[in-house]
């Protein structure tokens, strides 16, 4: 499944929950990974924010090496420099 970016999020269970959930409407390419499950479980579970950021970016290395989507485009916005 091809997926272009998810735009802006605010809290990062959003797009991974969104994409990965096994429950989730937005899951398009019907995960239903019981490691990747467990893991976004416990990422909510947890409240330490170091050990939560941990959590997220184990999760985001576990579902690159899966390749449950392929991701087309990336968005990048330059802006001119400032110049004193």
């Amino acid at each position: 499944m091809v997926r272009s970016p998810f735009g802006i999020a605010w809290e990062p269970d959003s797009p991974l929950y969104r994409a990965y959930g096994p429950d989730s409407a937005t899951n398009l390419s019907h995960v239903n990974d019981p490691k990747l499950t467990a893991m976004l479980k416990e990422q909510r579970r947890t409240k330490d924010p170091e050990a939560r950021k941990k959590l997220i970016f184990d999760i985001q290395r576990y579902a690159a090496e899966q390749q449950y989507y392929v991701y087309t485009n990336a968005v990048m916005i330059t802006a001119p420099g400032i110049h004193t």
